[in-house]
């Protein structure tokens, strides 16, 4: 099992894996020696060969010019990205390049074939590599639109690769066939678009909630052809999957909804509910704000109502999770109370039945209505949209979640109503919306993106082939997905997933090893439940609102002596405790 094979010449060389044959994993054997079946002399049947020098499965192999390569796999310490190649003129192994380390699971399960006199390899990143002409490097050829493993990844041409089945940590088990183009020029970027026929009747104000490769839209206000008209608010729900090209019809909403904030609300590492916040719902005919939880479990597909009241007007904004909590950011509001506008607070919420609370003095540094955020890091950015008097904002203003402050970071060069954000590792992803030109708002096309690094923003494309600017954007790993009604055609949803650099040099990482691996466990609800003390909510806890029967834990996770506990030294010490606890039990 988990070996991989090769045709070289007229033999079929069989690299790796282990033997499965007895009751459990424990005590499998794990090939040290290839074997060789000749064709063209099938009576003398497998015939065995030194190996690499090392055991190893889950690995790939491929013949190029006259010679086997074995790539990579996992190796009883860890995950391998080694190059061995096999000369069976000399009978004898050397050393290739090893594979670039670009994720932690580089070099497990990949697929390797070799197309047009080249030899190509692909895994868990997505990035199809290359081996340069001298046989010294992996370079970049091109990447795939949904990384995967365990996929075969065929020649069906001089210059291109079908990319058949696998599991990826977007996608999971995959029936997607991709064709990747692997020419020697520069790529450029790529469009993959269908559209299929619009299951419900919403076309607007829709909550939308990517969860990998499946994206939920609930409720929304139906479409109207009459100019300035509203149409009804709906409880339709239905969630597509981006990889398969299918969507299903889901439990309506328990009452129709429009707008409001919708996030992941992770319970702990192995389920999760969708939560909907605020918006507008119907009451006696009309509409009317919506001042609570609402919340949908995608595995038993069914709806409840979270006890949390919402005491702040919620009508649109955005959120995030961040040091386990929930981050809420509402648009300004108007207060008849008030003179002038009111800048929202930042609300705060453990994602259980705690209450959700406004930061003390953390407000939005101005009024900002009709705007688009995500975090990058331990920063919030708020991006676009306008001010109470309707002027559209150019400035960005970014939250520090450590220390609660705003600072400004650098301006976009279109301000834009409405528009759309996708966060990719360090880069931010701005698009459509509408713009200002000689007095009117209208569509903007543009695509910018923002680099955090550096501060600076660029424009990627002047537009996007197969989108317009009412349609929303999502992240897929460095690749855009996006998503609404069809330009030409309203009964009809448009997907196309653009990638704005196929040819990009990945970010590397390290490989995993299986030494040192935490086998302390989850502690995610140990820390939410001493950080929920933190009765003044200043991010910290403090000794007396840890209380006297934890004086023992404060001062052993007190590390930096300022007799207040942040959540990275809380559980920090939970998992040292935890460790601790393993290791006891295994002595």
């Amino acid at each position: 099992s988990s070996h991989d094979a090769a045709v070289l010449g007229r033999t079929i060389y069989a690299v790796g894996g282990w033997d499965l044959q007895g009751a459990n994993t424990q005590d499998a054997l794990w090939h040290d020696r290839i074997i060789a079946f000749d064709l063209d002399h099938p009576e003398k049947g497998w015939q065995e060969i030194e190996g690499p020098g090392y055991s190893v499965r889950a690995l790939s192999v491929a013949a190029h010019q006259g010679r086997l390569y074995a790539i990579g796999g996992m190796g009883t310490n860890g995950f391998l990205r080694t190059t061995s190649i096999y000369d069976p003129a000399q009978n004898s192994w050397s050393n290739g390049p090893d594979l670039i380390s670009d994720s932690p699971m580089s070099g497990f399960a990949t697929s390797m074939f070799a197309a047009g006199n080249a030899l190509y390899c692909t895994g868990a990143s997505g990035v199809v590599y290359r081996l340069s002409e001298d046989g010294n490097a992996w370079q970049v050829a091109n990447r795939l639109l949904f990384p995967r493993m365990f996929l075969r990844l065929l020649p069906v041409g001089p210059d291109r690769l079908l990319a058949i089945g696998g599991t990826g940590s977007l996608t999971g088990r995959t029936s997607s066939i991709e064709s990747v183009v692997v020419t020697r020029d520069v790529a450029a970027p790529k469009v993959v678009s269908w559209t299929i026929p619009n299951p419900g009747v919403s076309s607007t104000q829709q909550l939308m909630i990517q969860d990998g490769v499946e994206l939920y839209t609930f409720g929304g206000r139906a479409c109207v052809k009459e100019a300035g008209t509203k149409g009804a608010i709906t409880s339709e729900a239905f969630v597509f999957d981006v990889a398969k090209q299918t969507y299903e019809q889901l439990p309506n909403i328990p009452k129709p909804k429009a707008g409001g904030i919708g996030f992941i609300n992770r319970k702990n590492s192995e389920s999760s509910v969708y939560t909907l916040l605020g918006g507008e719902g119907v009451q006696n005919q009309s509409s009317t704000q919506i001042d609570h939880l609402l919340e949908f479990d995608p595995q038993t597909k069914q709806w409840s109502r979270n006890s949390p009241a919402v005491h702040y007007p919620i009508v649109q904004g955005t959120a995030c999770t961040y040091d386990q909590a929930i981050w809420i950011f509402p648009e300004s509001t108007q207060n008849s109370d008030i003179t002038g506008p009111v800048t929202s607070p930042v609300l705060h919420w453990w994602g259980d039945d705690s209450p959700i609370t406004e930061l003390p003095d953390v407000h939005l540094p101005r009024p900002r209505r009709s705007f688009a955020g995500g975090r990058i890091g331990n920063e919030y950015f708020m991006v676009g949209g306008c001010s109470d008097t309707g002027e559209l904002m150019s400035a960005v203003d970014a939250f520090n979640f450590r220390s609660r402050t705003w600072r400004q970071p650098g301006s976009p060069d279109h301000a834009r109503l409405s528009p759309s954000i996708a966060i990719h590792q360090t880069k931010l992803y701005l698009f459509g919306g509408k713009i200002r030109r000689n007095g009117k708002l209208e569509p903007c096309p543009f695509l910018e993106m923002y680099d955090s690094e550096t501060d600076r923003w660029v424009t990627v494309a002047a537009s996007v082939p197969c989108t317009n600017a009412d349609m929303k954007m999502f992240s897929l790993g460095g690749r855009l997905l996006f998503f609404g009604n069809d330009s030409s055609d309203d009964s009809r949803l448009r997907f196309t997933i653009f990638d704005p650099d196929p040819m990009a040099a990945p970010k590397l990482s390290e490989t995993l090893s299986f030494h040192g691996i935490n086998r302390s466990g989850d502690v995610t609800d140990s820390v939410k439940a001493i950080m929920r003390r933190d009765v003044n909510k200043d991010g910290f806890v403090s000794k007396p609102e840890i209380g006297g029967r934890m004086e023992s834990f404060f001062d052993a996770a007190d590390d930096n002596g300022d007799h207040r506990l942040d959540i990275d030294e809380i559980t920090a010490e939970l998992k040292a405790a935890a460790t601790q606890e393993v290791n006891v039990k295994a002595d």
